[in-house]
């Protein structure tokens, strides 16, 4: 969630900055003097240098699939209906766990992780956890689904994250 809400912030703010430089840019070109005009150019550069480089550098990288333009050149109005691709592509499709607890609760599969997360199996396929049966993982499916496996079994399950 909070990734989401910085990166619409930040579309917001980047937008909202293109309209005042659009302005300013449209008032320097009615400038008919060469020096004047000039130095309100240089104004402008000047502000745009004094932006704070440190949140532009925590940003995660913007990316477009080939052949789009950058995420980070779209309006908001170009992004809408695609925040969850744009999100999307800066997740991991898949997350090796490591499984401190497991459980049988009403016939569904229940798995604490070393990081916190629990985890619920949603879907009735018999899967019995074994540590031997190599490094566990969550894997990202279709249509916001998950499913959890290891890497040595053919059996995955659909799973749900509770905590």
């Amino acid at each position: 969630m909070r990734p989401l809400i910085l990166l619409t912030s930040l579309v917001f703010a980047a937008s909202a900055m293109a309209v005042n430089t659009h302005d300013a840019l449209k008032n320097c070109r009615a400038i008919s003097d060469n020096s004047a005009r000039l130095q309100c150019y240089d104004a402008i550069n000047t502000h745009a240098a004094e932006m704070p480089q440190k949140v532009i550098r925590e940003t995660p990288a913007l990316t477009s699939p080939p052949g789009e333009a950058p995420v980070a050149d779209k309006s908001p109005d170009e992004l809408f209906g695609f925040e969850d691709r744009v999100l999307a592509s800066q997740i991991a499709d898949s997350l090796n766990v490591d499984v401190i607890e497991t459980a049988l609760v009403h016939g569904k599969r229940v798995f604490r992780f070393a990081n916190g997360q629990v985890w619920r199996q949603i879907d009735s396929k018999r899967f019995v956890y074994n540590p031997d049966n190599g490094q566990a993982y969550i894997q990202r499916g279709a249509l916001g689904s998950f499913f959890f496996s290891q890497k040595e079994t053919n059996v995955r399950i659909r799973v749900k994250r509770v905590e």
